[in-house]
């Protein structure tokens, strides 16, 4: 009877041509008949057109088209005259993934801008181990921005990245802004998304298929440009103000001059009116009027813009001393008020206590943060427990022919808080080892404050007539600590000086260096 082999295919993906190999190996006599069939079921190649070969000259079966329907096994029997021989194998059909959701995503953001999270589920059909991908603009999302979870059904587990699971929800998480709205974080989650979705067959990984859809932020208008609304221009010119607003759907504008008509002359383009001759009568306040509907509903938002003329600049705004006293330092920070219409803005900044006479501080930083631009200025070097008086005020880039370029002056009243109470106690020293040791009071204003910043030491010791050596080497040693083991190879034949240098917040505490302790081996010396 024959002999035969059957040869399992490999797993082949819905709409695919498969074929199942069934040999002949010297059978003797010659076959006389093939029969194939699916599961229990004899297939006929001659009546179905699906099904290709399954004959003697053919032997092997092929599905020209396979769907779902024909995985199963298969059975292929080979006859001759003395008697048959069989062999079997399973076909597996795998559907290609299939990613649901919409085409177009609306997220509405409520006018306070407050925290929002929105999540859009792909969901994945199909056979085999789906991954995942996202895409945003044809990038992949970062997950600082955009969280990429995978949830898998069956155990609830969670991964970010590529995913595998049957449902891949990508969240958004809309950060409400520190203090003022600008327009790029309301704007950052727009764009098109892709859900790439694939498969592996037989150890080959296929791009089944990749939807896009768009995410579109709505929200009606708002400030882009931080709080400052005020525009200046010299008589006799020509000037443009901005409504500098960003909103989505794309807003209509309306303009009004103290609640009342503009004037004839004054151009209107959009968001931009144009007065070209500024007399006194135009300085005041100009109203913009920004209407747009989202999600439906009608939004109206109203902007004041002042216009003035050209001259000083304002005041600054805002300026404060921050919490973090010390007894040597205080940081005042502020903001920039309106230029006046001739940029750039320098500060001076001046102090003194009661008893002193009047110091300039020049050394201040500024950092920009979504739109907002603040100056800060760490003062250092002055007494503890002492009272100072700051002084501010603002110089723009006006030519002195044109009139006066300082603002106004603001002012700040700030006391330091009292030493840290630092002493050093005693120090003993061995022939591998110094154990120094000190007392650390901590006064009663630091522990009302949980913001005061920290107190640390650096130990100094110098043999007779050699050089001091710092401990540590770097960094410094909190005060709460009240005692370091300094390992190492001490001279016995040497006298040590030994003291403490205190620092707070960073900033060394001026003219506080504890007394020094003599220290020798074998001795242990307390400082009365």
């Amino acid at each position: 009877k024959p002999t035969l082999s059957v040869v399992t295919p490999h797993p082949v993906v819905e709409g695919q041509s498969v074929t199942i190999t069934c040999r002949s190996q010297g059978a003797r006599p010659t076959v006389t008949s093939v029969t194939w069939k699916k599961g229990q079921e004899v297939i006929s190649v001659t009546t179905d057109s699906k099904y290709t070969g399954g004959t003697v000259q053919i032997p092997s079966l092929t599905i020209g088209s396979a769907l779902k329907t024909d995985a199963g096994e298969y059975t292929c029997q080979l006859d001759n005259d003395v008697g048959h021989g069989t062999g079997s194998v399973t076909l597996e059909v795998w559907s290609p993934a299939r990613v649901e959701f919409p085409h177009t995503v609306n997220i509405q953001r409520d006018p306070a801008f407050d925290d929002t999270d929105f999540n859009m589920t792909c969901t994945v059909s199909g056979s085999g181990d789906p991954k995942v991908q996202w895409r945003k603009d044809n990038v992949s999302v970062d997950k600082d921005d955009i969280a990429v979870t995978s949830i898998h059904v069956t155990d609830g587990q969670y991964m970010y990245g590529q995913t595998e699971a049957e449902t891949s929800t990508l969240m958004w998480r809309m950060t409400k802004s520190v203090k003022y709205f600008t327009c790029d974080n309301i704007t950052h989650f727009d764009g098109h998304y892709t859900c790439a979705v694939s498969t592996q067959t037989a150890g080959k990984t296929t791009n089944d298929e990749s939807k896009a859809f768009v995410v579109n932020v709505q929200y009606e208008a708002h400030w882009s440009s931080g709080p400052r609304m005020t525009a200046a221009a010299p008589n006799d010119t020509s000037k443009e103000i901005v409504c500098s607003v960003c909103a989505n759907p794309q807003p209509t504008y309306l303009w009004t001059f103290r609640n009342n008509s503009l004037r004839d002359g004054i151009q209107v383009v959009g968001n931009t009116i144009i007065l070209d001759r500024v007399t006194r009568n135009d300085f005041g306040a100009y109203q913009c009027m920004s209407h747009n509907s989202v999600n439906g509903e009608d939004r109206t938002t109203v902007f004041e813009i002042s216009l003035v003329e050209n001259g000083p600049p304002r005041e600054p705004l805002g300026f404060t001393i921050l919490s973090n006293h010390t007894s040597v330092a205080l940081t005042l920070q502020w903001r920039p008020g309106f230029h006046g219409g001739h940029p750039p803005l320098t500060f001076t900044l001046q102090f003194r206590a009661n008893t002193e006479t009047l110091k300039t501080w020049s050394d201040m930083s500024s950092h920009t943060t979504e739109g907002v631009t603040l100056y800060q200025a760490t003062v250092t070097s002055l007494k503890p427990r002492t009272e100072y008086v700051f002084s501010l005020y603002a110089e723009n880039s006006r030519p002195p022919a044109q009139g006066p370029s300082r603002s106004d002056s603001v002012t700040q009243t700030g006391s330091t808080t009292a030493s840290p109470q630092v002493f050093l106690a005693s120090v003993k020293l061995e022939e591998d080892q110094m154990i120094v040791t000190w007392s650390y009071i901590e006064h009663s204003m630091r522990r009302k404050r949980s913001t005061s910043p920290s107190v640390s030491v650096v130990i100094y010791y110098q043999p007779d007539g050699g050089e001091d050596t710092r401990y540590p080497p770097e960094g410094r040693v909190a005060a709460e600590e009240r005692e370091v083991i300094i390992n190492g190879r001490f001279d016995v034949k040497a006298k040590y000086k030994v003291w403490l240098k205190v620092y707070e917040g960073g900033l060394a505490v001026s003219s506080k260096q504890t007394k020094p302790l003599d220290a020798a081996i074998q001795k242990s010396t307390t400082q009365a």
